[in-house]
């Protein structure tokens, strides 16, 4: 048996209510911990540190932090999901350090 999508469990229950005003939208989801080095290294923007981050935590339960310029130094930092990796003190440090030269 496949599994049904949302737009289709939620119209099965309430189809007089939402017919009208539910869209079937189509979404790609990754688990970008689960990229490879050579995925990672394909992103050019500073979402490319987020992903090595994830991937390195995940393969050695340890975040080695590389060489790469952030770009977006506060954006990055403010980001929630970063906002765990800035727990980190080696990411913390090199952050700090980029606020102080940027």
């Amino acid at each position: 048996m496949a599994e049904k999508d949302v737009t289709e469990k939620i119209l099965e229950s309430y189809n007089d209510v939402f017919s009208d005003i539910v869209n079937d939208y189509r979404i790609n989801l990754f688990e970008i911990a689960y990229l490879s080095n050579e995925q990672v290294n394909l992103f050019k923007s500073d979402f490319r540190i987020v992903a090595d981050y994830f991937v390195q935590k995940r393969e050695n339960g340890d975040y080695i932090p590389n060489t790469w310029e952030i770009r977006h130094v506060l954006e990055l930092g403010r980001m929630d999901d970063v906002r765990r990796i800035s727990e980190d003190r080696d990411y913390r440090h090199k952050l700090m350090k980029e606020l102080m030269i940027g």
